[in-house]
Formats: C-alpha cells, structure tokens, sequence
C-alpha cells in the first residue's frame, strides 16, 4: 500500500462506482496541489520589497544617535515600513537585502568629525559605515550602507545617523541621495 497525502492507494481500483470514488479523490488532490503552487508562486513573487526617501529636511543632533525619517514612501509591497517611527518591521522570516543612503548638508567640517550611518535591528546595532572628514572645509558628506540580514517576523530595523561635527547637521532635503530600501532575498 502507498500513502499519498493522506490517500491510501492500495490497488487498481474496480468498477464504476469505486473508480468514481478515486477519480473524485484525485480531482480533489489535484485541487489542493494546484492551490498550494499557486500560494508558493505568489510568495515568490510578492516577497517584501521597500523603498522610500527622504525628501524633507531633519536637523540630527550633535554626539546622539537619530533615527532617520523616511518621509516618501516609492513602495512597499507588504506595508511594512511606518514613516511615523522610521521602522521596517518584517512580516516574514527571511534573509533580507538593506540600502542605505545619506547626504548631510553642506557644512562646515574639521579633520575626524564624523557622519557615520547606523543599521539597527531591534534596537541593537547590527552594523555601520564610519565616515571621518578627512580636511577641514563646507562640503557635504554622503554616506552609504549595505547589508544583508537575517528577520524573524515581528523584527524590526531602522536607520540611525550620529555625528560629531559640534552643532546639528541637517539631512539634505534630496531624495536620490536619501533613501532606505529592503528587499527579502
């Protein structure tokens, strides 16, 4: 006898009546096999993706790590991302894709100040690109961030800047150069 998904096949079946029966069952099989290719390709396919920027000033304290505020939401596909807290919060477990970019306004900076760019999941950091001025002048800084990431549903990450530069330091209102994505891979 074999058992497939809870059907017992242990014979050619006979007769009308008994092969109506299996011929019922398998309909009934292939119905839920056919359901459960349907689910798999639409998780393939509508696996969490976001992008959103920011396109609105945000002064950042001096020496304090702040959350950044994506303000424009481009999309996001499984409503994950909250622009009231600037958290992703993962709605499935996964390894996930983050991009991260950062564009200070143009201000004046002294050699090692520093305009790093923080991921942080769950409160904690999980990693940061560290940027140190390198001479002394007025310019921007643009600071970028990637990283893969394994969520477990419910876990949340969020973008956080700090600096040293002595005074608060405005995001440059620019959405190419203020952005946060996720992508589950």
């Amino acid at each position: 006898m074999k058992t497939f998904k809870n059907v017992i096949l242990p014979r050619i079946p006979e007769g009308e009546e008994e092969i109506s029966r299996w011929r019922e069952a398998l309909l009934e099989l292939n119905e839920e096999l056919r359901l459960q290719v349907y689910e798999d390709i639409y998780k393939i396919y509508n696996k969490s993706k976001m992008r959103c920027s920011k396109s609105n000033a945000q002064a950042i304290p001096n020496d304090t790590n702040t959350t950044i505020l994506y303000n424009t939401v481009h999309f996001d596909t499984l409503n994950e991302y909250d622009p009231a807290n600037g958290r992703f919060t993962a709605t499935e477990e996964g390894y996930y894709q983050v991009n991260v970019a950062l564009l200070s306004e143009n201000i004046a900076w002294d050699i090692g100040e520093e305009f790093t760019c923080r991921l942080y999941k769950n409160g904690e950091k999980y990693s940061e690109r560290y940027y140190a001025a390198l001479i002394a002048g007025t310019y921007l800084i643009n600071n970028h961030l990637s990283n893969s990431i394994l969520l477990s549903e419910g876990d949340y990450i969020e973008v956080l800047v700090y600096h040293t530069q002595g005074g608060d330091v405005g995001i440059y209102p620019y959405s190419f150069h203020n952005y946060f994505s996720v992508s589950r891979i």
